[in-house]
């Protein structure tokens, strides 16, 4: 596990290599090469991009027309894009709405819960096995992934909009339901009820009252990051004996208690 995150770093590059390479096989764009007056080679890019059937000098008329149209507007507004965007109305309210879609879409915090999608199922007591939490990661970031394809496909059939409308109200009540399951599990987390004498009254282990400020990740003591564990005797009627002791990692980088009756030569 301590070489782990290589791994993760070295199969990064694995899509960027492939993505890399395609692009000497991508052909120009054709709009591009039509505004740069190389029809020629715009109706190649075409006929490489699209099925035989397809009616390529049509499209290309069309693009030729819309880049016309663009610099006609271009020169009305000065050749500068921004002042035409705070001239028309109809401009600027679009480049609004799809600016703040995409800044709540980031400010919704959807992606954070991707990125630690990990530490929140460990956190939510399904397992405290590494590897089958980050399995089970791994399907929701397929559930993510596969879920893309399914918007592509309803796109124009129920209309962005209704897509956006949908999607956001399913990631409002995801979130609402995650944050009511870390709010339930802090008011609800087991009580430390005996206090150990050592160390952790120095690291200030000692003075949490419960298990989630005892296993709180950015808890502090005098400006240092504390280390705390919770120890405690599982029974039917939930934890007994508990107590917040300080942890440090092993040799084999396994969290193990320094105090108390947890320790390894303890239990």
């Amino acid at each position: 596990m301590d070489i782990g995150w290589k791994y993760d770093f070295g199969l990064a590059a694995v899509p960027s290599v492939i993505l890399l390479v395609g692009f000497f096989f991508c052909p120009e764009s054709p709009r591009w090469l039509a505004q740069q007056g190389k029809t020629d080679q715009a109706l190649k890019a075409l006929k490489s991009l699209r099925p035989t059937s397809w009616d390529n000098e049509k499209e290309l008329e069309d693009i030729v027309k819309v880049c016309q149209e663009d610099e006609k507007i271009a020169k009305e507004s000065g050749g500068n894009p921004f002042l035409r965007m705070l001239r028309e109305p109809a401009v600027r309210k679009a480049v609004i709405i799809g600016c703040s879609l995409q800044l709540f879409q980031q400010l919704s915090g959807i992606n954070t819960v991707i990125y630690y999608s990990a530490r929140i199922l460990m956190m939510s007591g399904i397992s405290t096995d590494v590897y089958i939490v980050l399995w089970i990661s791994c399907g929701v970031n397929a559930i993510n992934f596969f879920a893309s394809f399914i918007g592509m496909a309803l796109v124009d059939r129920v209309g962005r909009r209704m897509l956006t409308l949908v999607s956001y109200v399913g990631i409002c009540t995801s979130l609402v339901i995650i944050g009511l399951g870390f709010q339930l599990s802090k008011v609800h987390s087991p009580l430390v009820t005996e206090h150990a004498v050592g160390s952790s009254n120095i690291t200030g282990c000692n003075a949490k009252s419960s298990c989630y400020d005892c296993t709180y990740e950015y808890d502090t003591f005098e400006g240092e990051d504390l280390k705390c564990g919770f120890c405690y005797i599982a029974s039917d009627s939930g934890p007994t004996h508990s107590s917040c002791v300080g942890w440090a990692l092993n040799d084999d980088s396994e969290n193990i208690p320094t105090e108390g009756r947890c320790m390894p030569d303890t239990i």
